[in-house]
């Protein structure tokens, strides 16, 4: 009997770093769904709801997408910060909090910050990716367990 592949969702896996991690992934052998922003955007949070409901027992999981634009502080619209609250650490709380990883599996998070010297014009990404990356380790913990 022929053992079935481990599956592996790559959101944002269809262009630049995420496309690369994708295709490592097929070359050791995963069954890869390389997802674009128009298949799951992370901002929109039902559909991160939907996601998590019927995506549950992976066993690789990398959270990726890219944005906000850089922006100086203040030209940030009340909109922006709402949209990239959802589209940077919402959507990403939900997925995580309703999808089931398989004990074993492994979630990554492709991320970058400005912590040392923060960049006056990323102040958008660099608030919320540092707000997930601290979700995001506290759930490393649990999940390193299984």
């Amino acid at each position: 009997m022929k053992a079935q592949k481990k599956k592996a969702v790559v959101l944002g896996g269809t262009r630049g770093i995420g496309r690369a991690i994708a295709d490592a992934l097929v070359d050791i052998g995963l069954d890869v769904d390389a997802l674009s922003h128009r298949q799951l955007d992370s901002g929109d949070l039902a559909q991160c709801r939907e996601f998590a409901k019927t995506r549950s027992g992976l066993d690789v999981l990398v959270l990726n997408t890219g944005g906000p634009p850089a922006k100086p502080f203040k030209d940030i619209s009340l909109e922006d910060w709402e949209r990239y609250h959802r589209q940077l650490f919402l959507g990403f709380v939900l997925i995580m909090q309703n999808l089931h990883i398989n004990d074993g599996g492994f979630v990554f998070l492709i991320s970058s910050n400005n912590m040392k010297e923060p960049d006056s014009n990323l102040v958008l990404s660099n608030a919320y990716r540092i707000a997930f990356s601290s979700v995001f380790k506290t759930l490393s913990r649990d999940l390193a367990a299984r």
